[in-house]
């Protein structure tokens, strides 16, 4: 059978496994919902936490940390010193003087952290962060002090009389003991209420940990008006919001061809440090940039696989220039890779946030339909997560990169997500009381103002279409001509829908004597398998043209 293709364009408008997730523990529950909720800690260490936290665990959790108190960036080690991992993380923390090795050139990531070393380590990352912090000269206190290693004693001494490191009871600090990921989680919130220069206080939320309204304004700190300077001496508009310390997500569309990039915050500062994009996917329509400043908050990111019809949802974005204005709606369609809503959706929207009812990111704000009223649409937050985010390209390099992906001489759209979907759930047409089912469909772009939608038809619908032929081709015609008009309205191109049969040559003969649509629109596949054209019609036209001749609407 012809293997069937969906391409897609931009539009301009705008592993694990299933683990049991534990809750925490009564007396963890208020400090894992503040790191939660204040991105303190890796979002993957959210979860199981009575399970033993391990030496690569903590060392993605003391970066962040690193991170919220000296506001700057961590980088790695130029040249990797261990064997057994290549976690950027690890090696961040190990320039910082955070963490060793085990010997032999071994980190053992897998590995459990005792309660000494997870003191120790909370120190360096004081000291890494500004040395300031941890003056001064204390005496350990606990009973079974004389456990500690002489190495941790310090250490242990000072997070204890910080108020950060408690006992266990008895006066018992346990040293040798491991620790689990909601004391780790408990004690990093501890460290940074105690060292922050600038703390932040989490929301008080509704009941069921809903925000209101006003808190979802709010969030509008972490998200971004950008300003796009073209290559052609144009400029375009877009959103963008920060996902991490530092890391910005935003739309392909809005940074494609950019010669420069300027971000304008809520306040109307403007950010002017470097911006380097740090991963794309032109079929997804994502693009991923990193900038110096870490000081803004990052939003938390849902999970987009549990949004359902009729949840309430946000979505803030810079409208036609209006800087972070907040809308509200619900989601219209759960679609495959797209959310469809009702909250408004103009350009300048492209690259902003939609949130769930609790602050969460559940999608990226990219398109909305013209010729009707509330259809916006949003591309799948997990989309995102799952998207390399690694790179490190200068604006100038990512857009040389992506031109070179263009010279293949290929006429095909890259990125067509609207009709894409739109084509795919019509499915099929009702012409003359016969239904016409589609075998599948592929848009190709034949020049900058003609795009071409090829639907295809099986052996079985043919004979359907045969019928409703004979009972009035123009109302075929017709039909096809109001989805052509509607796609032109997405696409600004003129579009060109052909109704393709695909099956067996020796089965329908006539085809090729009566063939007055084009004759070099015939294809073999095989020596059997042919695709006839049967009708063409055009949005800009009132003609059209059958395998009977041209016709008149």
């Amino acid at each position: 059978m012809r293997k069937i293709i969906s391409f897609i364009i931009i539009i301009s408008i705008l592993a694990t496994t299933g683990i049991s997730i534990a809750a925490p523990s009564t007396w963890a529950s208020d400090e894992v919902e503040m790191a939660r909720q204040l991105g303190l800690v890796p979002s993957g260490l959210l979860s199981n936490y009575q399970s033993h936290i391990t030496r690569e665990e903590f060392s993605e959790m003391v970066v962040k940390l690193y991170e919220e108190l000296s506001v700057s960036i961590a980088v790695p080690v130029s040249t990797n010193p261990f064997t057994d991992t290549s976690n950027p993380e690890i090696l961040k923390a190990y320039k910082l003087g955070i963490v060793e090795g085990v010997g032999q050139g071994k980190f053992a990531p897998l590995d459990k952290i005792t309660r000494e070393q997870i003191a120790t380590m909370y120190y360096r990352t004081l000291y890494a962060a500004d040395p300031t912090l941890v003056t001064g000269s204390y005496t350990l206190g606990f009973a079974d002090r004389g456990l500690v290693s002489n190495w941790a004693a310090d250490e242990v001494a000072f997070m204890s009389a910080k108020g950060v490191i408690q006992g266990k009871g008895s006066n018992i600090f346990d040293p040798k003991g491991n620790t689990t990921r909601e004391e780790a989680i408990a004690l990093t919130v501890r460290t940074y209420q105690q060292f922050s220069k600038n703390p932040q206080t989490p929301v008080t939320s509704l009941p069921g940990g809903k925000l209101t309204s006003e808190q979802i304004g709010a969030l509008s700190d972490s998200v971004v008006q950008i300003f796009i300077e073209q290559y052609d001496g144009t400029y375009n508009t877009g959103s963008a919001f920060f996902y991490d310390k530092g890391r910005l997500a935003t739309n392909f569309h809005v940074i494609e061809n950019a010669k420069s990039i300027t971000m304008e915050y809520e306040d109307g500062s403007t950010y002017t440090g470097g911006i380097t994009v740090t991963g794309y996917d032109r079929e997804l329509d994502l693009a991923t940039l990193m900038v110096s400043d870490i000081s803004t908050p990052p939003l938390k990111l849902g999970d987009s696989s549990t949004v359902v019809k009729g949840q309430r949802v946000y979505a803030i974005g810079s409208p036609v220039g209006l800087t972070n204005s907040l809308s509200d709606g619900l989601v219209s369609a759960v679609r495959s890779d797209m959310i469809q809503v009702t909250t408004a959706i103009n350009p300048g929207n492209s690259g902003g946030v939609l949130l769930d009812e609790y602050g969460r990111v559940i999608g990226i704000t990219f398109a909305r339909i013209t010729d009707g009223d509330n259809l916006g649409f949003a591309i799948p937050i997990n989309l995102l997560k799952s998207m390399n985010k690694d790179r490190v390209l200068s604006i100038k390099q990512f857009n040389d990169e992506i031109s070179l992906t263009l010279e293949d001489g290929s006429n095909e759209i890259s990125n067509y997500k609207i009709i894409d979907h739109l084509f795919d759930n019509m499915q099929s047409i009702v012409a003359n009381g016969v239904e016409i089912s589609f075998d599948g469909y592929d848009v190709v772009k034949k020049t900058d103002t003609l795009t071409k939608i090829f639907a295809y038809i099986d052996e079985e619908n043919l004979d359907k279409f045969l019928a409703s032929e004979k009972a009035g081709i123009t109302n075929i015609a017709k039909i096809l001509k109001v989805h052509a008009v509607f796609y032109e309205e997405i696409i600004g191109t003129n579009v060109n829908i052909e109704v393709i049969y695909y099956g067996v040559y020796d089965e329908y003969p006539r085809f090729f004597e009566e063939n007055y649509l084009s004759e070099d629109t015939i294809s073999y596949y095989g020596i059997w398998e042919v695709l006839y054209p049967l009708i063409e019609v055009s949005n800009n036209s009132n003609q059209f043209r059958s395998w009977y001749g041209s016709h008149t609407l």
